[in-house]
């Protein structure tokens, strides 16, 4: 992938949107499925009950907003996001409900686009257990974020192929919608949604493929860094 196509895919998503952004934003209301088999609709619980927001800082000391999910590992309670919403800060807020709590980022990889805070604990959500999936082409995934400025949205997609150690969706993505936690039909974690694709229309214009959705694979945690970190 080139460096403009990979910045690209990392500025798309990554910037999220301020809390603050637009009045009319305060008036859209959640969205959930109407029409959905009992296997999905327990996944979407699973997956709305975990989802979190995390507002932290870019570079230039503007607040950004992405999505995150509550997980329960071993005896820690942790947040799992994608790296380049945290910035490479030292904590963020999270907000789920009316709860507000700082929790400190513990793990870092910005390679692969994943971060993991850690936090007392949150009363107005349910953990997600950490059950690593690996995924076929074809399977059925949903993740649950708060892309511009919504409240949380639940959203369907098909594993469709690979690029690199990513995983590439037939999906939809939004600004803010970086580290959703994206999970199999059973509940189990794929990755953290990382960005949308850039496609090149006449004249090498970048154009924005929204349907085609990146995902940074659980399975790249190095549990042994994380461990070591959580111990200190």
């Amino acid at each position: 992938m080139g460096g403009i196509k990979k910045l690209f895919l990392v500025l798309l998503l990554g910037l999220g949107c301020s809390p603050d952004d637009g009045v009319y934003l305060k008036e859209k209301t959640e969205q959930t499925f109407e029409y959905v088999s009992r296997a999905t609709s327990r996944v979407v619980d699973i997956s709305r009950d975990a989802s979190v927001r995390v507002i932290s800082e870019d570079p230039n000391g503007n607040k950004t907003e992405g999505s995150g999910a509550y997980v329960r590992y071993k005896s820690y309670h942790l947040v799992l996001t994608a790296a380049h919403v945290v910035e490479g800060n030292h904590s963020a807020l999270i907000t789920a409900g009316k709860e507000r709590v700082i929790a400190d980022v513990v793990y870092y990889d910005e390679h692969n686009d994943i971060a993991i805070l850690r936090l007392e604990g949150l009363f107005t959500r349910k953990p997600l257990t950490w059950r690593i999936s690996d995924v076929t082409i074809g399977e059925k995934v949903i993740y649950t974020g708060f892309p511009n400025g919504y409240d949380a949205l639940s959203i369907q997609g098909v594993t469709s192929g690979f690029s690199g150690s990513n995983i590439v969706l037939h999906s939809y993505a939004w600004y803010g919608s970086s580290g959703s936690a994206v999970l199999d039909e059973r509940g189990r974690i794929v990755g953290v949604l990382s960005a949308i694709d850039i496609g090149y229309a006449f004249f090498e214009l970048p154009q924005i493929v929204e349907d085609i959705v990146i995902v940074a694979p659980i399975r790249s945690v190095r549990e042994d860094v994380l461990l070591d970190a959580l111990s200190d």
